[in-house]
Parts: structure tokens; C-alpha cells; sequence
């Protein structure tokens, strides 16, 4: 039974800030969430990212602390908590950060990891992670994937669409020879192609040379998604499930994989849904996060394990956040993630793993966008 919660701003800076098409990012805001019973404590993040979920002055509102810099007192007045599903659908952030803390207490109250909890049938004990390659020019593209193969990672993500479509495509054919089969290349436009561009560069690709290509064209196109898969090409879509519903894209037949982030899909729960639903129809799931933190990624690590997602999931983004990575439960090794095996989340201490967290900055307005502008997911770096 929870007996408190506490809900309190966090921020978590960038080491450097992330340039983007609509402006400048530096940090990461949003709330920590903690839900206590006489003894032990689950925890939580909220953490919005206009464009991907609610915005942070909606977060506020969902989590019931819009005239107050923080919140103590009971769970039954937090409005996200009783929230229907399309509630939460429409503050995803909110709804994963309280689902995933009452989710960790369930599971230190029976003293096993989330991942069990969520899922008694043998969860996964590692997390395949893929290594991102940026768009830059062939000869530096091949050495950040020479860099990844060393670290053990076994399948990477590879950006295209800011080079000539030759040029991708040669760069493409040299890491296949290269790395032969030892290496699963996947590739992501970011929305960047039209259909034609995109019908035109898959045909071109050398056949099995690429596991799927990622949101190939702007996505609020379903249609043309579905039409795509017609190349032979397997299609992922990550963009995509922003602007509409996951029960969409697989009824229009759009995509072989989604590319899902948990806490902008609305909640545990409806991920767990989600990953029924599309296994029931054939569709590959991929998980990544939005910058959210130790907590957030855990959550995320434990999820993928209940769910069994054996794909290489976009786990590894801890070196551009401002956090101590010296205690994280989510460092990558040879390529994968170990789950914890910890009860709950994690064994290790959440308060000193959150020693980076500025308590004493007062969050209160959309300070989680991009200082120009509004962001979009396509302005957001080559790291997911």
C-alpha cells in the first residue's frame, strides 16, 4: 500500500548542448517521482519532450502540482493516477513516471527485479544496445564503426539522408564488406526522403545489406509507409508513433518494427499492451528512451527485459547526459546492457545515483524545448 509521495523538479544537464534545427538544448526537465509505503521506496521520471509527449506545463497539470514547486501527500490526488487510457495517451510522460515508481515498489515489496515482476515467464537477463553512426562523410563513418565493432556492439544504427544518396549508398556497401555478417546495419532517414527518393535509394540498396530502414519518409505519411514495404525492404517507424496511434500504423500495415519509447507512448501499461498487440500481428518492437536519466532508462532496460525485445535496443545515450556513470546500473558492456538483478529498479541506491540533480531549481515552464523554438523529433540528435 503507498503510503506517500513525493514529487519534486529535476533537471539533468547536457555535456554539451545538442544543436537542432529549431534551436539549442542544454537540459533535460522535468519530475522525480518517489512512492513510499512504511519502508521502502519506487521511483519514477517524468520527463516531457514537446514534439514526442506533453508538454511540461501539462506534465505539471497531470501530476496535480501546477501551483506548487513540489508535492508531499497521498497518490489519490494525483489526477494522472486515476487517468483512462486516452488520458494518459495524451501525457505519456506523466503516466510512465507514476506507473513505473508504483511498479518499482510492487517489486521491492516482493523482492524481486521489475523485470519479474512485470513479467514472471524468464525475462531477459542482457539488453542488446546499438551504436549510433552519425551522417557525416564515408571515411569517418567507417572509423566510428570500426570504434563500435571494438566495443562489442553488434548491430548499429546508421543516419542517411545528409549525404548524397550515392554516397550513403557506397558507405552502406563498405561497412557490408567490410563487417560482413557480424554486423546488423540499420539505417534512419529521420523523415528526410519523399516516396519517390525513398523507392529510388531502396532499390538501389544491395539486397539483405540493411536489417530496416527507420522513418524513410515524413511521419504523418501512413500511407506511403505501407506502399513502401512493397521495395522488400523491411520499414521501422519511430516518428510516426508522435502524431498517431500505434493501433493505426499496424491497422494501415506500415511498418514491420516500431521504434517505441515507452514513456512517450502512455505508460507501462500501454507498452505492455502495444508489444501484445504488434507481436499479434507479426511486427518487431524496438525501444529506445528520450534523454531521460538513470531512472528513466532503467525503467526502460527492465521493460525491454519483461517484453523480450532480443532486438538491439537505443539504450545508449547516458555519456551525453550530465550524470555520475561511475554507479550507473545501465553501463553498456561488450555491446548489451545487463539488467539488474536487484529488487526492483535496482539495488543500488537511487538518491546517490541522483547526487547531479539540482533540487533546488524550480521547474515551471517549458524549459525542456529547445530555447528558439518548439521542438520536433526530427530535430533531435543522431543518438536514438
Amino acid at each position: 500500500m503507498v503510503k506517500q509521495v513525493q514529487i519534486e523538479p529535476l533537471v539533468i544537464p547536457l555535456h554539451s548542448p545538442l544543436k537542432t534545427a529549431r534551436g539549442t538544448i542544454s537540459e533535460r526537465c522535468g519530475f522525480r517521482i518517489a512512492v513510499s509505503d512504511d519502508t521502502l521506496t519506487g521511483w519514477g521520471v517524468a520527463m516531457p519532450l514537446p514534439g514526442w509527449s506533453e508538454s511540461l506545463s501539462a506534465c505539471r497539470t497531470a501530476l496535480g502540482i501546477e501551483s506548487a514547486e513540489s508535492y508531499t501527500g497521498p497518490m489519490t490526488a494525483i489526477p494522472i493516477y486515476h487517468a483512462r487510457a486516452d488520458k494518459k495517451r495524451a501525457n505519456p510522460a506523466a503516466a510512465f513516471g507514476v506507473e513505473l515508481a508504483l511498479a518499482d515498489l510492487a517489486a521491492r515489496q516482493a523482492a524481486i527485479p521489475l523485470a519479474t515482476y512485470l513479467n514472471e515467464s524468464v525475462p531477459l537477463d542482457t539488453i542488446p544496445v546499438n551504436a549510433t553512426i552519425g551522417g557525416g562523410e564515408s571515411e569517418s563513418r567507417l572509423e566510428e564503426v570500426q570504434t563500435a565493432v571494438d566495443a562489442g556492439f553488434s548491430a548499429i544504427k546508421l543516419k542517411i539522408g545528409m549525404q548524397s544518396m550515392q554516397t550513403d549508398i557506397e558507405t552502406i556497401e563498405r561497412i557490408q564488406h567490410q563487417f560482413g555478417n557480424k554486423l546488423s546495419i540499420r539505417i534512419d532517414a529521420n523523415g528526410s526522403f519523399s516516396f519517390d527518393q525513398a523507392t529510388e535509394f531502396l532499390e538501389a540498396l544491395p539486397a539483405h545489406s540493411v536489417e530496416y530502414i527507420e522513418q524513410p519518409l515524413p511521419a504523418d505519411d501512413i500511407e506511403a509507409h505501407s506502399k513502401l514495404r512493397q521495395t522488400g525492404v523491411p520499414i521501422a517507424v519511430d516518428e510516426s508513433l508522435s502524431v498517431t496511434s500505434p493501433q493505426s500504423i499496424i491497422e494501415a500495415g506500415a511498418a514491420d518494427v516500431l521504434v517505441c519509447k515507452p514513456m512517450a507512448i502512455g505508460g507501462v501499461d500501454a507498452m505492455i499492451d502495444l508489444s501484445t498487440t504488434a507481436r499479434a500481428n507479426d511486427i518487431d518492437l524496438v525501444m529506445t528512451t528520450t534523454f531521460d536519466g538513470v531512472i528513466g532508462r532503467l525503467g526502460a532496460v527492465h521493460l525491454a527485459s519483461a517484453l523480450r525485445v532480443n532486438t538491439a535496443c537505443g539504450f545508449a545515450t547516458a555519456e551525453y547526459l550530465d550524470e555520475s556513470l561511475e554507479l550507473d546500473p545501465t553501463r553498456i558492456i561488450n555491446g548489451e546492457i545487463p539488467v539488474p538483478s536487484g529488487p526492483g529498479l535496482t539495488d543500488t541506491n537511487i538518491d546517490t545515483l541522483s547526487t547531479w540533480l539540482e533540487h533546488d531549481k524550480m521547474v515551471t515552464s517549458d524549459s525542456a524545448a529547445p530555447s528558439s523554438g518548439q521542438s520536433t523529433p526530427g530535430d533531435w540528435p543522431h543518438t536514438w
